[in-house]
């Protein structure tokens, strides 16, 4: 079900640190299927306006240490105010997104359930990624 697009939006936040890697890892190994040749990954880093510039230290510091293996012009970091969903601006923003790549913690699961996975209207292909664990890859 993959379009013209071939773009793959890869979504953090704050609490995302110990799946980054492997949501990155896994659409690198995507991209490099044949289906996807010239795809483009692109990641949107959404963080509570209060906590914006120290989250987007952090997250520039990952990048320049190579500690997140992407190069920062592919990288979008976003302000979310308190009234605006998560779920509402990841629909928005990857619309036209072929496959959108979304972590999710164990403690998520287990307050949210199932909901957590749903209300993603008018997306194309999303793939949940947990680690479990930080997982670092060199």
């Amino acid at each position: 079900n993959f379009g013209i697009h071939k773009e793959i939006h890869i979504w953090l936040t704050a609490q995302d640190f110990e799946n980054a890697n492997l949501m990155i890892l896994l659409s690198y190994i995507i991209l490099g299927h044949e289906d996807w040749k010239n795809g483009e990954i692109k990641i949107f880093a959404l963080y509570p306006e209060k906590k914006l510039t120290e989250e987007k230290q952090k997250l520039e510091t990952l990048i320049k240490e190579g500690r997140l293996p992407i190069s920062a012009h592919n990288v979008q970091i976003l302000a979310r105010s308190p009234e605006v969903s998560f779920k509402s601006i990841v629909s928005e923003k990857s619309k036209d997104a072929d496959l959108t790549v979304i972590g999710f913690r164990d403690e998520s699961v287990k307050k949210f359930g199932r909901d957590l996975f749903q209300g993603y209207s008018g997306l194309g292909n999303v793939l949940f990624i947990n680690a479990s664990q930080a997982q670092t890859i060199e």
